[in-house]
């Protein structure tokens, strides 16, 4: 726990008590789970967008803030410090900074992902099963985007497998 982050105000404790069993329930699998968004589960294969990231090896964590997301209604921010330490002198080696949410789903608290939250005023284009989205003042080529979708559909074909019903895809913003 960081300095100056409360656990013990309502809901923090709570949703900082979802967050620490997460992390011991060992994140690093697909695994389906009743502390993560169950439309997230649904919508994704592996959820936890970052977890093949983040919980490689590395097991300390730091949670540095916890408190109401801005613009958000129910949610809650979490930013956790991913490190490891060196044994011998006790140096922090860092790994990631990351955010995840807690959001009210069905009359509980459950974990999300930041990507959906961060983009939700970017637009959004969907040709055919893809959807494309991206930053204000990044151009979109209609052509490209026919033809990725036109990929998608080829290699579902290719490989004799269903099509994805849906396929997003985020713009990096640089």
């Amino acid at each position: 726990m960081g300095f100056g982050v409360d656990t013990l105000g309502v809901p923090n404790h709570e949703i900082f008590t979802l967050w620490r069993s997460y992390l011991l329930s060992r994140p690093d699998s697909i695994r389906p789970t009743v502390s993560w968004s169950r439309s997230e589960q649904e919508r994704w294969p592996q959820f936890d967008l970052l977890s093949g990231y983040v919980y490689q090896g590395f097991s300390h964590f730091t949670v540095v803030h916890l408190a109401p997301a801005v613009g958000l209604d129910s949610t809650y921010l979490i930013r956790t410090l991913v490190s490891g330490v060196s044994d011998s002198v006790h140096d922090v080696r860092p790994l990631a900074l990351y955010r995840v949410y807690a959001i009210r789903e069905d009359g509980r608290w459950v974990l999300a992902n930041a990507l959906p939250r961060l983009t939700r005023g970017w637009h959004h284009e969907t040709i055919g099963r893809v959807t494309f989205v991206f930053p204000s003042g990044r151009s979109f080529s209609r052509s490209l985007a026919v033809r990725t979708s036109a990929f998608v559909d080829s290699l579902a074909q290719a490989f004799q497998i269903p099509p994805p019903p849906t396929v997003d895809y985020s713009s990096p913003t640089t």
